[in-house]
């Protein structure tokens, strides 16, 4: 079978082959990748999975011993958050490789409101109502 409708169809699905495969190999990075930030005051150092799970806290000096508990959970809870950070935005920039069209930083912080951005794309869906997906005439009959 040969046309134009058909070779568009093997390059789009060439393409989204190709594009699978840097999304799989790029997840087998972001499997064993850790960011580390160590503090302003160069007291902790906070390791966080590409997810943003805490791995590691390391404490650099025994200046935490004597601090006030409130300073300490402040400077761990600033550690952690940039470090969260700094992990989100290498895996926004590693996809961003693959997927340069989408908000990849905005979708994966929360700023972007998904349905909203779908409903501009596809107008005429109604994603939460049942005739989204009609169903076929006959297709509950055995």
């Amino acid at each position: 079978m040969t046309g134009p409708i058909y070779d568009q169809i093997e390059q789009r699905t060439a393409e989204f082959r190709r594009k699978r495969g840097q999304i799989a190999d790029i997840e087998r990075q972001l499997e064993a990748a850790q960011t580390t930030v160590t503090s302003k005051n160069r007291m902790i150092s906070v390791a966080v999975s590409s997810r943003g799970e805490v791995m590691d806290i390391k404490f650099r000096t025994e200046s935490y011993r004597t601090m006030p508990g409130a300073e300490l959970s402040q400077l761990l809870v600033e550690t952690i958050k940039e470090a969260r950070q700094q992990a989100l935005a290498t895996v926004a920039e590693m996809f961003q490789v693959v997927l340069p069209d989408l908000p990849l930083m905005e979708m994966m912080s929360g700023k972007i409101d998904l349905d909203a951005m779908m409903s501009k794309v596809i107008p005429d869906v109604d994603v939460d109502g049942p005739a989204a997906y009609p169903r076929a005439e006959g297709a509950d009959r055995g």
